[in-house]
Order: structure tokens, then C-alpha cells, then sequence
């Protein structure tokens, strides 16, 4: 288990707060800011002011998925049900798509966009954690044997998180996993994480950095704050948009 950082000045609500509030910038832009540029809603002489915010809304979105990443393993990692917490992972995945849908459509009326809520992401990294360590303890004399079902697992999720176009595809998976495989070696997770994302999210930085000063407290109680917040502010959003381009 990773000790306590003496340097360490965010608790586990804290960081939590950090991703939903660079979450909600993010969806600003991705869902609102997008969409009134596309229909025209602008006027002409302030529409590069509205792309610019458009694209720095983006920017400092991509802050919030290390943090998500992370803290699932550290829910993961100290969950008293896991079944419970996987549960609850699928149930707002589930709840949330269509929401999700309506509210990053680029267009009004909405289309159906094809990639699936962060959700299915965080249901499928913590389902697959939880096969790598069946698969690392499976009792067989065969230690080889134990790294293949590992690669096996791990393959199969990135290609199902590819295929489906889950939120970040195969690669919010390979963050997960590393954050959990490397979990005792915090820098070198960061690190290894953020060569993943780099080519496409290089802005990601930011929440590499703040894992890294992770002081390993809990903080604030906010269990259900995040499963609430996440399909009402996109159903905000998209009202929003409605009434706008009404």
C-alpha cells in the first residue's frame, strides 16, 4: 500500500472535487459551447472569443480523467463490497448514456453520437482489476501461466473499451491498470500513465501532478455526491442548449 505523502496537501474528496469541477468545465464546452457554435447561435464578430473558450474549456477538462482513473483504484483497493461498487458503476453508466448522448450530440436536433459515457470506462477498468487479481492468485505451478491470463485480460478489455468506444477507449484502461499494477510506485505510474495519454491528451498534466500530492485521507464524505452530480449536469447542460436554440 502507498504510504502517506508527507507532501501530500489533497485528500481523496478533495481531488474528487478537482475532477468534477474540471469535468463540468470540460462538458461546457464539449456539450454547450459546441453545440451554439455549430447551429450558428453566435454572432459573427464574437465567434473566435466563443471557439477560444470553447478550446480552453477542453483544455482544462482534460485535467479531471487521471483523477478519475485513480481514484478508482484507491476505491478499489479499500471497497468493502466490490460486487456493490461495480454495481453502482454499471447502474450510472446504464442511467447516464442517454443523457450523455443528448447532451454531447453536435447537433440540435440531437443525433446519436457514438462513444459511451466515462462510466462504461470506469466499470470496465474496475472489472478488469479485479480478473488480473483472480488471475495472479489462480493457484498453478506454472508461474507463466498466471502472466498470460493477466495479458489475456488485460487485451481483451482494451480491445472491448476500443471497439465500443468507451470514453478514452483502450487507453483509459492502460491508465487504470497502470495506476494499478504500479500502485506502490506512485511517480512511476504518473509517468507511465501520462506517456499513454500524451500523443492525445497531453494537457493532461495537470492531473498527474495532483495524484502525486495525494496525501492518502480520506476528507469529506461525498460517497454519492459524483453518481448524482454526473447525469443531472449533463441534463442541465443539454436544457440549456434547448432553450437556446429553441
Amino acid at each position: 500500500m502507498w504510504h502517506l505523502n508527507r507532501f501530500g496537501m489533497f485528500s481523496n474528496s478533495t481531488l474528487k472535487i478537482v475532477a468534477i469541477i474540471t469535468m463540468f468545465i470540460d462538458h461546457i464546452g464539449a456539450s454547450l459551447l459546441y453545440r451554439l457554435i455549430k447551429n450558428g447561435y453566435f454572432a459573427a464578430e464574437s465567434l473566435d472569443f466563443w471557439k477560444e473558450c470553447y478550446l480552453w474549456c477542453r483544455v482544462i477538462g482534460r485535467t479531471a480523467f487521471p483523477i478519475f482513473a485513480f481514484l478508482l483504484v484507491e476505491g478499489y483497493l479499500h471497497t468493502q463490497n466490490v460486487k456493490k461498487y461495480l454495481a453502482r458503476l454499471m447502474t450510472l453508466a446504464v442511467i447516464s448514456e442517454v443523457i450523455y448522448d443528448l447532451a454531447l450530440s453536435a447537433s440540435y436536433p440531437p443525433d446519436w453520437i457514438r462513444t459511451q459515457n466515462i462510466f462504461f470506462t470506469l466499470a470496465l477498468g474496475l472489472l478488469t482489476m479485479i480478473l488480473v487479481q483472480k488471475a495472479m492468485t489462480m493457484t498453478t505451478k506454472y508461474f507463466w501461466l498466471r502472466w498470460i491470463s493477466v495479458a489475456l485480460v488485460c487485451g481483451l478489455a482494451c480491445l472491448v473499451a476500443g471497439v465500443l468506444r468507451f470514453d478514452y477507449g483502450f487507453k483509459g484502461i492502460l491508465v487504470i491498470l497502470i495506476f494499478y499494477i504500479l500502485y506502490c510506485e506512485r511517480g512511476m505510474a504518473s509517468l507511465a500513465a501520462y506517456l499513454v495519454m500524451v500523443y492525445t491528451n497531453a494537457n493532461s498534466l495537470p492531473g498527474f501532478l495532483m495524484v502525486n500530492l495525494y496525501n492518502g485521507k480520506r476528507g469529506l464524505r461525498s460517497k454519492y455526491f459524483f453518481y448524482l452530480f454526473y447525469p443531472l449536469h449533463l441534463l442541465v447542460l443539454y436544457g440549456i442548449s434547448v432553450v437556446l436554440l429553441k
